[in-house]
């Protein structure tokens, strides 16, 4: 099945992320756990020019397992997978940049407010590269006016501080 994920057709990729989906979709959100996050994980992580391929797919599945599964799967991607697609926000290829940030953008506006204290770490992180920072700092003030108002407002005593040290960063 992963071999198949990292073909070099996009449309090979794109077929077996819609498999992989719907194996998910069929045998419940526990099957997510089976070995298919190290996966993702695996080829989040694949270093070099060559391996944006293998990145550009991780991002990919992990958008298609939340526009599908939406809040069903926010306990079984975890926060290790989301941290690892906001550091492919900084990745020289545009490419994986894009489909990261979308699959991001998708899991912010599909989460539930019972995971916000969960991924505000995570948000709240100023060591990483200033394209997740700034991407960190969108969706920040999007959860803010929007749905998550009340439990970013909760949280302005640990939020404040991040987004100060924020103002006078170079980017």
């Amino acid at each position: 099945m992963f071999a198949s994920l990292t073909t070099e057709t996009k449309e090979a990729r794109e077929e077996a992320i819609k498999t992989l989906v719907a194996n998910v979709r069929t045998d419940g959100v526990c099957s997510v756990q089976k070995g298919a996050i190290e996966q993702v994980l695996t080829l989040a992580q694949s270093a070099g020019k060559a391996a944006a391929v293998e990145r550009e797919t991780a991002a990919l599945i992990f958008e298609a397992l939340t526009a599908k599964l939406e809040q069903q799967v926010e306990p079984f991607l975890g926060t290790q997978l989301l941290n690892t697609m906001m550091g492919l926000l900084a990745d020289k290829d545009r490419k994986v940049q894009a489909a990261a940030e979308k699959g991001i953008r998708l899991f912010f506006e599909n989460m539930s407010s019972h995971s916000f204290s969960n991924v505000l770490p995570l948000l709240l992180d100023t060591n990483s590269k200033w394209q997740t920072l700034q991407l960190q700092m969108e969706v920040l003030g999007e959860l803010a006016q929007g749905k998550m108002s009340v439990q970013v407002g909760r949280s302005l005593p640990e939020i404040i501080p991040a987004v100060s040290q924020l103002m006078w960063h170079d980017k």
